[in-house]
């Protein structure tokens, strides 16, 4: 019985071990075994026969983690007028299935023993290639410590560094995406940026269209399309997790005398990242890609909208709140980066901050939602503004880059058209850099070499600025890179 309680969220780790700490295993695992055990003794109260119980509890466990999973494959698989993605066509065997196994397992006169036993052997062997598979891939996938250790270098701490704000708005499309594909002016939040002395290149555009490829590029000042490891699907996240995780920025800031300060957002790629040496809004443990994902594989998926949205509205919410307020809780410089899963679906803030009706809280859904998209991109432009206001408000010396990691992506990855190519590389891209730093931002500028700048003009560095190039490549095809420059608009 414990075994099928612990399985379905081993599995689900074991598939995406490599984007996820362990530790976000604690909560979903205690939960599910403390239930079982509480069904099991309530049932043995009720039964006098604990074998039963066992029985009854595992077969719900069974069904309770199997139905969400077949409810998302055949979500939008449509028979004529009959839609496999109604609820009711799934609750409805399921619990007739539990309903009638349970008067059968009650009522039978049968020792089960080699029921519990072929069930235990089940469990385990799952278990165990679950296991095996995670030993495996870890083995094919160990890099070098050099390559992402944290080097012990002497700091060079100067009083007067400035703070320096990285902030990551997941998903934002540059101004002519948004004129062109949604119809919206954008130009009150632009010149209000302008006002503060915010610097906005005109003909910018991203490097790679994944999130775990455009941060492992930018936090590195480098191109990622030679680094080994990239091979699959599996293996590319996993390794541009560790090169976001173990990353060169951020040892270069430590390096300097800088508190490295990271902001934990839900998202695998950026949640308590090595190199920081403050982890902030990490104490929302609902607010974790891991935990929405176990939910929506059971039989709390037609609910679990309602049940994890307050949880990552918080989490985006005070990252926002808190971002203002670090510089006053230390004396040292501080750099600060901050990954905002907004405007990114899920949908979950309106243009003023209200929660919208939605109906998905998956991370690779709801692109064409224009409605919901335009929302939650007004009301980061609000949340932003603030943010804004405060920093520059204590200190005008501080320096921000606003920056999305890729444009909408409703595209279709296998056949994107140049104008999805446009869509998913035009970015957002704004910088503060005082005291002449913003003349040395240029029109073309990608981000692969705003800290080469950055480091150069304020700390005397000299760092060659790279072309500005653009790389295709889509999550089934991590490894193929397909130059795209030519194809974006100027």
């Amino acid at each position: 019985m414990v075994l099928f309680a612990a399985f379905p969220i081993f599995f689900i780790y074991s598939n995406n071990f490599f984007m996820i700490s362990v530790d976000e295993l604690v909560l979903p695992l205690i939960l599910s075994i403390l239930f079982s055990v509480i069904a099991w003794f309530v049932l043995k109260f009720l039964l006098k026969n604990s074998r039963k119980s066992a029985i009854i509890v595992s077969i719900f466990l069974i069904l309770f983690f199997t139905y969400g999973h077949l409810h998302i494959a055949a979500n939008g698989v449509i028979f004529g007028d009959f839609d496999t993605s109604k609820h009711y066509i799934f609750v409805i065997p399921f619990v007739t299935i539990f309903v009638l196994s349970t008067i059968f397992t009650i009522r039978t006169k049968r020792i089960l023993d080699n029921v519990t036993a072929i069930g235990n052997g089940v469990a385990i062997t799952l278990i165990i290639v679950s296991a095996v598979n995670i030993g495996i891939f870890g083995l094919e996938n160990i890099s070098s410590d050099s390559n992402f250790n944290v080097s012990d270098i002497e700091s060079e701490l100067n009083p007067n560094s400035p703070d320096i704000y990285y902030i990551i708005l997941d998903g934002y499309a540059n101004s002519k995406t948004l004129h062109k594909e949604y119809e919206f002016d954008n130009s009150d939040f632009v010149q209000n940026l302008k006002q503060n002395d915010f610097v906005l290149p005109t003909e910018t555009y991203g490097n790679y269209p994944l999130t775990f490829m455009s941060l492992a590029s930018s936090l590195n000042m480098k191109y990622i399309n030679e680094e080994s490891g990239f091979d699959s699907k599996d293996s590319a996240q996993l390794n541009g997790q560790k090169l976001i995780q173990n990353n060169d920025v951020m040892k270069k800031m430590k390096s300097k005398g800088y508190t490295v300060i990271s902001f934990d957002s839900g998202s695998w790629y950026t949640n308590s990242i090595n190199q920081a040496d403050w982890h902030v809004c990490g104490t929302n443990y609902l607010n974790s890609e891991f935990i929405g994902m176990v939910v929506r594989t059971t039989m709390l998926n037609p609910i679990h909208v309602k049940l994890l949205e307050s949880d990552v509205r918080e989490g985006i919410l005070c990252i926002f709140d808190e971002l203002p307020k670090l510089t006053d809780r230390t004396e040292k410089p501080i750099f600060v980066f901050a990954h905002v899963i907004i405007p990114h679906p899920p949908y979950i803030f309106d243009e003023e901050g209200n929660l919208p009706k939605i109906d998905s809280l998956s991370l690779t859904e709801g692109w064409g939602d224009r409605t919901g998209y335009l929302g939650q991109l007004q009301f980061a432009n609000l949340k932003i503004k603030e943010v804004v206001h405060e920093i520059l408000s204590k200190d005008k010396s501080s320096i921000i880059i606003i920056q999305s990691d890729h444009g909408p992506r409703a595209i279709d990855w296998e056949n994107p058209d140049k104008n999805m190519i446009n869509m998913v590389f035009g970015i957002f891209n704004a910088y503060h850099f005082p005291n002449g730093g913003n003349e040395q931002i240029y029109d073309k500028i990608s981000p692969i070499n705003s800290f080469r700048i950055l480091f150069n003009y304020y700390f005397d560095e000299n760092y060659e600025i790279l072309e500005d190039e653009s790389f295709f490549s889509s999550p089934e095809f991590p490894n193929k890179f397909d130059p795209v420059s030519k194809f974006l608009e100027n």
